[in-house]
C-alpha cells in the first residue's frame, strides 16, 4: 500500500472510531468524507494498476477481437468491481429486512389506532426510522442487480458491442489519468 492510500486508510479508520465512540454529527461528518476520500482514492488507484491491461483490452476491443477470460474479469473490475466488492461486504441485509419488517407492521398499528397528537408523532418517528433504512435496502438491490445485468451483458457480448464499450472505456480510462 503506497503513503497515499495508507494515510487515507488510517484517516477513515481513525475517523470511524472516533465518530462511533462520540456519537458527535461533526465528527460522523469528518468520517463520512474520510471513508469517501479512501473509496475514491481506492479506484483510481485500482484503474492506474490496470491501465495498461486496459489499454491491451481497448486495442481488441477496437480490432473487433473476442475477449478472453482475463480480459472479462478486468471488464468486471472496471465496471462493476465497486458494485461486487460492496455486496461481498455488507452484512446486514437481512437484518434490515427485518426492521423494515417490524417497522411496517408497527406503521400499521399506529395507522389502526387513534390519531392523538402523541401517537401522530410516534408515527412520524417510525417513518423517519423507515426513511433512513430504506435506501440502505435499495442500494444493495440496484447493487446486485447492476451485477446481474452486466454479467447477463458479458455472456452475450458480441463484436456488435465492442465499439460502445470501447468508447465507455476509453472515456474512464483517460478520465483516471485526468
Amino acid at each position: 500500500m503506497n503513503n497515499v492510500m495508507k494515510a487515507k486508510a488510517d484517516a477513515a479508520a481513525t475517523g470511524g472510531a472516533r465518530a462511533a465512540a462520540k456519537k458527535s454529527p461533526e465528527l460522523l461528518r469528518e468520517a463520512v468524507a474520510a471513508f469517501d476520500a479512501l473509496r475514491a482514492e481506492a479506484r483510481e488507484q485500482m484503474q492506474a494498476a490496470t491501465a495498461p491491461k486496459m489499454r491491451i483490452l481497448l486495442d481488441k476491443l477496437d480490432a473487433g477481437e473476442p475477449l478472453g477470460d482475463e480480459e472479462k474479469a478486468l471488464l468486471r473490475v472496471w465496471l462493476v468491481g465497486d458494485a461486487a466488492a460492496y455486496v461481498s461486504t455488507e452484512n446486514d441485509y437481512q437484518g434490515w429486512l427485518s426492521e423494515l419488517e417490524r417497522l411496517s407492521a408497527a406503521v400499521g398499528d399506529k395507522a389502526a389506532a387513534d390519531m392523538t397528537p402523541q401517537r401522530l408523532m410516534e408515527l412520524s418517528g417510525l417513518c423517519e426510522d423507515a426513511l433512513n433504512l430504506l435506501p440502505n435496502i435499495q442500494k444493495y438491490i440496484e447493487q446486485t442487480d447492476r451485477i446481474q445485468r452486466f454479467e447477463e451483458t458479458l455472456r452475450n457480448l458480441g463484436p456488435q458491442d465492442y465499439k460502445f464499450l470501447y468508447g465507455v472505456l476509453k472515456l474512464k480510462l483517460d478520465y483516471s489519468r485526468d
